[in-house]
């Protein structure tokens, strides 16, 4: 979006209006996914500026415009604060027990690490048993 646009979306956004709603009103159709939530998104993944603003805003306050030219305008709220979204924990002894049989499995069909033939022991010279 160019900058009077951005302008007009900041000033719509600070009177309260819905995200999403203005997201919609500016966003070019079929670009963004609705509502302009791209869901979590990793570290890396934006323009530099964008990534950094976006892992560093405050959750749920819209930040912008912020200028990235060529491409244009861009305003951004953070849902997540940043936080990676983690799976939960097993306990550790849950773990080591579903994990034991494919282990037991693995040493069952590992074969012997060959080793190199141990020299021979050299029998004295001149004499024969």
């Amino acid at each position: 979006m160019g900058e009077p646009q951005a302008t007009t979306a900041m000033a719509q956004l600070s009177r309260g209006q819905d995200f999403g709603a203005v997201a919609d009103q500016y966003n070019p159709p079929g670009l963004l996914p609705p509502a302009g939530d791209l869901g979590w998104i990793p570290p890396g993944m934006l323009m530099s500026a964008l990534d950094r603003e976006l892992r560093t805003a405050p959750v749920h306050k819209v930040i912008g415009p912020i200028a990235l030219p060529p491409q244009g305008f861009f305003i951004i709220r953070s849902t997540a604060g940043g936080r990676v979204p983690r799976p939960a924990r097993a306990p550790a002894r849950q773990l080591a027990e579903m994990l034991r049989p494919a282990q037991m499995r693995a040493l069952a069909s590992a074969r012997p690490i060959a080793s190199p033939p141990l020299s021979r022991a050299r029998r004295p010279r001149g004499r024969s048993s």
